[in-house]
């Protein structure tokens, strides 16, 4: 549809207001979508390859067609420097740093493009983990998973928040795909998630060994 002419700000109310009508039909909480649309992300989707045709006002908002977000509104200021710290599975933090700079892209799961889920799933299977799941929801439940403290959190840990994930390098910080204004980074865990909202830390069993088939 063409859009010549029409205030910016139109758009946007457009494209938003379509989100929230599918967010709707989908069952998901109609403020934790309000509260993605203003910080420039949207709400992983519950699974992939449901059969289900994406909305053009979704598709819109995850190539950037909506505008006024940045990569800063996600929550931190930016990508900073962070190094792995110790932890029961640092190979899972240096494999996903191997992927700083690659692009988000909602969906995808690699090698070179990745949404927050994805990067998740790509890192583990690539160490040779099975049956990862695909979504945040049911990584979360994932019952390879133990939630452990957030002042427990070491490299190899993955860290939840409402429909995002990352994974822990150090006691302070994560690599994750952050929306589709950003590229995959690193972050203070205090600043990663959707605003708003605490996390939670959950550690893989099985020791450092970095290769415990999943079920």
């Amino acid at each position: 549809m063409a859009t010549q002419g029409i205030p910016g700000t139109a758009v946007v109310l457009a494209t938003a207001g379509g989100v929230l009508m599918f967010a709707g039909m989908r069952g998901t909480p109609l403020v934790d979508t309000m509260r993605s649309l203003l910080k420039g992300d949207i709400p992983e989707r519950t699974a992939k390859g449901t059969g289900a045709a994406t909305s053009a006002a979704e598709a819109a908002l995850f190539t950037g067609a909506a505008g006024g977000a940045t990569a800063a509104s996600y929550g931190g200021s930016g990508a900073v420097s962070g190094k792995v710290g110790s932890g029961p599975h640092p190979e899972v933090a240096n494999k996903a740093l191997t992927r700083l700079g690659d692009q988000y892209v909602w969906g995808a799961t690699g090698p070179d493009k990745f949404d927050c889920s994805g990067l998740v799933k790509w890192t583990l299977e690539s160490l040779g983990y099975t049956n990862v799941p695909r979504v945040t929801g049911t990584q979360q439940a994932w019952k390879l998973l133990t939630t452990v403290p957030n002042s427990a959190m070491a490299a190899g840990d993955l860290v939840f928040w409402p429909g995002h994930v990352a994974i822990a390098i150090n006691s302070t910080q994560v690599v994750h795909a952050p929306n589709s204004r950003s590229v995959v980074r690193i972050e203070d865990v205090k600043t990663a998630g959707p605003v708003g909202y605490s996390y939670i830390v959950k550690r893989i069993q099985g020791g450092n060994t970095g290769r415990v088939a999943a079920t």
